[in-house]
């Protein structure tokens, strides 16, 4: 959380620079879809009898998720800096109607270094967990049509990277045995109590624009309604630690990402220095990431998560 404030900070720092435009921006929102698997296979596409199975929607967390927004940005004229961040919390409690295993940091009661969680069919559980997302990132805008007509048009370059820090406890109830794995050699808790986190940075590069319906003359101060949007890429083969990622089993990675961010924003003038701003916002992302173990595993990891948020926030631009 400390490091959250101090991001909040950094567009206070930079509007000493000539001609800056801060705009800082809070919201609430929820998932109105969230669908995702982690699954484990040979090279041959056939699932691992003791691989990582899960399965967001049939664990049920994909429901009632909320997210906690905020937004901040300096603008100047060729360039505008970005900060976003993203709080959600996911829980999920219920019965098993299948077996489902997860990679966990510890599990058991007490057990630690067991690095697997099965929870059993007919098993109950208990989920939680929360996911922060913090975005840095640059809009280039070298053109700009229409600033002093009603209808105005910025489009602009985006380049950016976003972290990812997850974490998770799951509850089992208590161990009823300790398997080892014939084909990966791992130890498996079957049932207990787990925690898991993890960590990672993704690059994007993308494409988006501006447009401004002005309800003012052009070169005056007043209402504007405002429609952004940006479209967000990431294609990458290579080593798992581009990503940032340690693994003793996995080496190399493959990432299909592609997310959507769009604002639709009234703002007006309060006072002479300040100007209102609220909105809704969406963002839609659809990702696939491959790990690959080393040559002597022979088998690979598959996580694939899409999810559509909507929101609401209000701010202020000055």
């Amino acid at each position: 959380m400390r490091s959250y404030l101090l991001l909040l900070l950094v567009p206070f720092a930079l509007m000493q620079l000539p001609a800056a435009e801060v705009s800082l921006k809070f919201g609430y929102g929820g998932m109105t879809s969230l669908s995702g698997s982690v699954l484990e296979t040979d090279l041959g596409g056939a699932l691992l009898d003791d691989g990582v199975n899960l399965d967001i929607e049939d664990l049920g967390l994909d429901e009632d998720v909320s997210s906690i927004l905020w937004d901040a940005s300096v603008r100047w004229r060729w360039f505008e800096l970005l900060l976003q961040g993203r709080h959600s919390e996911l829980e999920s409690s219920g019965t098993a109607e299948r077996e489902f295993r997860l990679d966990v940091s510890s599990s058991g009661l007490g057990l630690v270094g067991l690095n697997y969680l099965t929870i059993p069919t007919n098993t109950a559980y208990n989920i939680d967990a929360s996911t922060n997302f913090i975005g840095v990132g640059g809009r280039i805008t070298p053109f700009h049509f229409g600033e002093e007509s009603r209808l105005a048009f910025t489009p602009w370059l985006f380049l950016g990277v976003q972290y990812l820090d997850a974490d998770a406890s799951v509850d089992a109830g208590s161990v009823i045995r300790i398997e080892t794995s014939g084909i990966t050699g791992r130890e498996i808790s079957v049932g207990g109590r787990a925690s898991a986190s993890g960590t990672a940075l993704i690059p994007e590069y993308g494409i988006g624009g501006e447009l401004r319906w002005k309800f003012h003359d052009g070169s005056s101060i007043g209402p504007e309604l405002i429609l952004d949007a940006t479209l967000k890429l990431l294609d990458f083969q290579g080593a798992l630690d581009f990503a940032g990622v340690e693994s003793d089993q996995f080496d190399d990675l493959d990432i299909d990402y592609t997310a959507l961010q769009a604002n639709l924003t009234f703002q007006w003038p309060v006072g002479q220095q300040f100007l209102g701003q609220i909105g809704v916002y969406m963002e839609q992302v659809d990702a696939m990431v491959t790990l690959d173990a080393d040559q002597a595993e022979q088998f690979q990891r598959d996580i694939e998560v899409e999810y559509l948020l909507l929101g609401a926030m209000m701010g202020i631009k000055f």
